[in-house]
């Protein structure tokens, strides 16, 4: 027995790892036909193999079904045109096909396939031509003619006028384009040549800060459109992505963004009113279109040239759907078999003895045939095909091939499968020690003497339980699919189930968006007659597709929505409860008790546990948002995420470069040196951001193939699925998170009415116990303790300012980072050079001091007088003499001193004026600003971290205004009513006293939505005695005092 393979090469099946969507199908078939019919085996191995007669069984099939009524012709074919029809073009979009009398074009071809025939048919019969089709066919190929410009003309009268006018329409359109970009460069040259007049030009440099244009937020990925926006003359050679990291799944297409240089954004938005509508030009074709078109024709010509006295199969040509291109293939991308000897490597020799020998009415052959994914390469299917040949084929006689072809319904998309068609016997211990001839192999098998028989025909193929073994067939080929697609990292999975128990699975685990989503009617098996006849059948088919889409995008929508409104529930609740969190750990607990200082303490401790324990679980939740990008990750592939990490990476970099060049802002009392050193970061990140723009384009224009294939159907359908799975298992997660978080907004909240009880009872030490039991305050105990948490806000702010003072001196000034950067050119010669200068002014001033101490000590010697000769008592001369000496060796140092300080002043000069020489070099100063925007980058945490904390000195301080609007409240109404008029809320309006007297306050300022209170009226009946009431006195007495207030 021998086991071969091989493989028909095409250079278009080199996929990526992750193109389109894995699918299922699994079809075991016997040699007879619904009809009951048997099939030649020869004849179906020569059909499977597209061998023999079959060898363009693809294309004559394309070209004997569907209506070609649509004809371009001419007088002067430049070529000998084919006896018998010949296949140029197919795609689910249309077919091209070449006989003697012309090009044909089928029924309802896609304008794009249209123009490549019109096309193909000039470089074939010249500029003169003849069209007979209906109207709309007609249309189309004026309108190719017009975005083409091929130079055809008709041979029909009212055709060629109608021709002429449309060129005459091109014409008007290219001038009026060139006119509108002549006046666009005009008006951006006028507007480059203006200073500052408030619009955000620079007046030292002339550079406009791009904090100032149009934001740039993921701008330039955008979804392909067939249709060319107004500026796409300014955009045509640029870059053109799909939508990756926001927005749902299901939206609409919109009209597409244009990534633009800044000059040309200018050249388009500066014009203001007097652009000219003309600019909203539009082609019916694209120019990247006409461009595929063109490569297209050329490409047929070159086969056809080639191929001219022979029959095409496939054509290998590239064709243009509504999205992308894709490539049409059939016949054989791979072969093998195991056969026994006496067959010779070929299976058409085998199975011919099956229909030789095989006994009248015996079973010859089975086939199986099933799906493989697209996603893998013809190697890595290869391995899901052997997988399944070892385990249940591995004692039979086989042949195989692997056939793709474009589907028609399938947008373009590849459909790649294996035929198997095998022997149902089972090879015995007779034939694996010797074969059997073809005469006694294909013989009835012998229980008693197996070497006088034929071998057996296997149980679980022709058994009363093969239906089973078809199931078991069916669970493996999906397990075994989907092992090798998560071994090779694919995000997508099979299941043999039907849609109803796939349904009832999902609910059983509580997926309740997969079970709608698989709660589907499911679509019919639709024969290739009736695609290519677009009948009733196909068109339901369509529909019901079209539905089923419409369907689960808007299921996915919902989810995703409703995804993101818990997720903005959690980021508010979990926002405020960090803010009030955060000023806790500001208040100041010292001047309280040691038993409420610990309570605060360990309520403190609580909080910061429960708040690492939330870290601890966002950190691994996925959202919906995140789901989305996730999903569309997962299906770029490898090439394709590490593509998409330099265009983030690049994104990140050039929104923090515009965020440092929008927060350039010069001080009022800034010198001139400053003011230098601004001008000079400002160009330095002028320069970074064109730079960083340049590389972004760049990455993301290698990152486009990879996202072309996120618009596929295919494609889409698994990113939905895919998005999904994650929602579904981040639910468990989730739920923990929510409960966390409500707990440790709980525990905060716990821990600011406990502090607000502990403040008041701190305030009002002999009544806070009748406050909280009766929920009634006096002005004095609200004033006492509005006073109390004013001083408390007061530190706060002290506090906070100190700190935010601390934190400014860790932020750079302008000059200082550019001394830094020159320093750092210098390799440290600039510090060196300093420290040399401050030395040396040290030294002069200490020269000068004691030049000057000499000074005076020479002329007070010069004062004293000259001992005569004769002074020999007290030694006199030798002392005049010996101080004369001192006064001069001193005078000698003071000299030798000032000459070393000289030099080392003439050295600090030249090596100043060598630095400032090799300084004033453009590049030197072109590196110096590179340098600078590195250091005001590493001190940007320092700039944010001043941000941080100036917006919470604001909000301290505005909470200590309110404290004071509160206590002006408060202290007016006790200068009408008196200290101790008593109020009570209406309801609870917080959880403390200290709550009640805030409430209290803006009540009396008036606030909006403050807690309704209850005053005392005017007989004071509210004193002293109030504690003495029964509660449902006290009820009664703010009953009347409400009614009579």
């Amino acid at each position: 027995m021998t086991k071969n393979a091989s493989v028909t090469h095409h250079s278009e099946w080199k996929m990526k790892g992750d193109d389109l969507m894995a699918s299922y199908h699994f079809r075991l078939k016997s040699d007879k036909k619904p009809n009951g019919m048997r099939v030649l085996s020869t004849d179906h191995i020569a059909y499977v193999r597209r061998e023999g007669k079959f060898r363009d069984i693809d294309s004559r099939r394309v070209l004997q079904i569907g209506s070609y009524k649509n004809t371009i012709c001419g007088t002067h074919p430049i070529i000998a045109l084919p006896k018998k029809p010949m296949l140029l073009y197919s795609s689910p979009y249309g077919n091209i096909k070449l006989d003697a009398s012309g090009i044909h074009v089928s029924h309802r071809a896609s304008a794009e396939t249209q123009a490549i025939a019109l096309s193909v048919a000039q470089k074939i019969f010249g500029d003169e031509l003849d069209v007979q089709g209906d109207t709309s066919f007609v249309r189309s190929l004026l309108i190719a003619e017009r975005d083409l410009s091929l130079g055809v003309h008709f041979l029909d009268t009212d055709l060629e006028r109608e021709n002429e006018k449309l060129q005459k329409e091109r014409e008007e359109i290219e001038w009026q384009r060139g006119l509108a970009q002549g006046y666009a460069v005009h008006a951006g040259q006028q507007h480059r040549d203006r200073r500052d007049d408030g619009n955000g030009w620079s007046k030292r440099c002339g550079i406009r800060k791009f904090s100032d244009l149009d934001d740039r937020d993921g701008a330039e990925l955008f979804q392909s459109d067939p249709d060319e926006s107004p500026a796409a003359a300014k955009a045509e050679g640029r870059l053109h992505l799909h939508v990756l990291p926001g927005g749902d799944v299901a939206r609409q297409r919109r009209r597409r963004h244009l990534l633009l240089s800044d000059d040309e954004k200018r050249d388009i938005y500066l014009g203001g009113g007097r652009q000219r509508a003309c600019l909203a030009l539009r082609w019916s074709l694209s120019r990247r279109r006409r461009s595929e078109i063109e490569k297209a024709a050329n490409s047929i010509l070159g086969v056809l040239q080639k191929n001219i006295d022979g029959d095409l199969a496939f054509a290998h040509l590239q064709y243009i759907n509504r999205e992308a291109a894709f490539t049409s293939r059939g016949g054989c991308l791979a072969v093998g078999h195991h056969l026994p000897q006496w067959a010779q490597d070929s299976p058409l020799r085998f199975f011919h003895a099956a229909d030789r020998f095989e006994r009248v009415g015996g079973e010859r052959y089975k086939e199986i045939v099933f799906s493989l994914p697209q996603e893998l390469t013809l190697e890595q299917n290869r391995e899901i095909l052997d997988r399944f040949l070892e385990k249940h084929l591995a004692g039979h006689y086989y042949a195989w091939a692997v056939h793709e072809k474009v589907g028609a319904m399938s947008d373009g998309e590849r459909h790649p499968h294996v035929h198997i068609m095998f022997s149902t016997r089972e090879m015995d211990a007779v034939e694996r020690t010797k074969e059997r001839t073809p005469e006694n192999f294909f013989r009835r098998a012998n229980a008693e003497h197996p070497e006088r028989g034929g071998c057996p025909k296997a149980e679980k193929w022709i058994g009363k339980d093969r239906r089973d073994y078809l199931l078991t067939l069916r669970e493996d080929y999906a397990r075994i699919q989907n092992e090798v697609l998560e071994k090779y990292n694919i995000p997508v999975r099979v299941s043999h189930l039907c849609l109803e128990a796939q349904k009832m699975q999902a609910e059983m685990r509580g997926d309740w968006v997969l079970a709608e989503i698989l709660d589907r009617l499911p679509e019919d098996h639709t024969s290739p007659t009736s695609i290519v006849r677009d009948d009733d059948v196909v068109r339901r088919q369509k529909q019901l597709r079209k539905f089923n889409d419409q369907r689960t995008d808007k299921i996915i929508r919902r989810a995703l929505h409703e995804d993101a409104e818990r997720e903005d529930e959690a980021e508010q609740m979990l926002s405020a409860a960090q803010k009030t969190h955060d000023l806790l750990h500001t208040e100041i607990i010292a001047q309280y008790s040691k038993q409420d200082k610990e309570e605060i303490e360990s309520l403190r401790a609580e909080m910061d546990a429960a708040r690492k324990e939330l870290d601890v679980l966002s950190a691994s939740l996925v959202w919906g948002k995140d789901a989305l990008e996730e999903a569309r990750l997962d299906f770029l592939g490898e090439e394709g995420r590490a593509a998409w990490e330099d265009v983030m990476t690049l994104r990140r970099d050039l929104h923090e470069a515009e965020e440092f060049s929008a927060s350039f802002h010069l001080p009022p009392d800034a010198t001139e040196d400053e003011d230098v050193a601004m001008g000079e970061l400002e160009i330095a990140m002028h320069e970074r951001i064109q730079k960083l723009t340049r590389d972004y384009k760049a990455a993301a224009k290698k990152l486009q193939p990879h996202l072309k294939k996120l618009s596929e159907r295919g494609t889409h359908k698994n990113i939905q699925k895919r998005i999904n799975e994650y929602l579904f298992r981040n639910e468990l997660p989730k739920a923990r998170y929510m409960k966390a978080l409500k707990a440790y907004s709980q525990l905060v909240e716990k821990t600011r009415c406990r502090l607000d009880e502990v403040r008041a009872g701190f305030a009002v030490p002999n009544k806070y116990t009748l406050m909280r039991d009766d929920l009634s305050l006096t002005l004095d105990d609200a004033a006492a303790m509005l006073r109390h948490a004013k001083q408390h806000a007061d530190e706060q702010v002290r506090m906070k300012a100190a700190e935010l003072a601390e934190a400014k001196k860790e932020v750079l000034s302008y000059e200082r980072i550019i001394q830094i950067a020159e320093n750092v050119y210098e390799h440290g010669g600039i510090k060196r050079l300093r420290e040399r200068e401050r030395k040396l002014a040290k030294d002069e001033t200490y020269l000068a001091n004691d030049q000057e101490k000499l000074e005076s000590d020479e002329r007070a010697f010069a004062a004293k007088p000259v001992p005569s000769a004769l002074a020999i008592f007290d030694n006199q001369r030798e002392d005049y003499t010996k101080e004369k000496q001192e006064l001069a060796d001193r005078r000698a140092a003071i000299e030798e001193r000032a000459r070393h300080l000289a030099e080392e002043r003439d050295d600090c000069a030249r090596l100043r004026q060598e630095i400032e020489e090799r300084r004033e070099t453009p590049e030197a100063e072109q590196k110096i600003q590179q340098i600078a925007v590195g250091v005001m980058r590493k001190n940007w945490s320092a700039v944010v971290k001043v941000k941080k904390i100036t917006a919470e000195l604001h909000a301290l301080r505005e909470k200590s205004d309110a404290a004071d609007a509160q206590i002006d409240a408060v202290d007016g109404e006790r200068d009408r009513r008196g200290g101790s008029a008593r109020y009570r809320p209406a309801s609870k309006s917080g959880g403390s006293p200290m709550d009640d007297a805030r409430a209290l306050a803006d009540h009396l300022r008036g606030v909006p939505r403050a807690v309704q209170l209850i005053a005392k009226d005017r007989k004071d009946r509210m004193d002293n005695n109030w504690a003495l009431l029964s509660t449902f006195e006290r009820d009664e007495i703010a009953e009347e005092s409400s009614h009579g207030r």
